[in-house]
């Protein structure tokens, strides 16, 4: 936006009037900047959060898939060992998922029309 200049106003409004007006506008476009920048931030944060998840999220699957095949090695052997091993990895999924969930943000509400 073009800042302002004595031409731009009427030939009613005091040099006063004026430069307050310019400075009002000069901080308009602070505002709007930093805005900007702020949406920016916001857009990248959300896209980290995105990918972050989706790691996460895969990290569980894994787990969760590694368990059952230990679970079915277990079962075919009938090693409690195994078993045990196959109960841990899918606490540890349960956790991460747990983690993940009390971590993601609520998705924001609708604004209302």
């Amino acid at each position: 936006m073009a800042a302002l200049s004595d031409a731009d106003f009427p030939t009613g409004f005091a040099y006063s009037d004026r430069e307050r007006l310019k400075r009002v506008e000069a901080k308009l476009d602070q505002l709007l900047s930093k805005e900007e920048r702020m949406s920016a931030t916001l857009d990248a944060l959300v896209a980290q959060v995105a990918a972050t998840t989706t790691v996460e999220a895969s990290a569980v699957a894994a787990f969760n898939g590694i368990a059952a095949q230990i679970a079915t090695l277990a079962a075919q052997k009938e090693d409690a060992d195994l078993a045990g091993l196959a109960d841990k990895l899918k606490a540890s999924a349960a956790a991460l998922g747990a983690a993940v969930v009390a971590n993601t943000p609520a998705a924001p509400a609708a604004p209302a029309s």
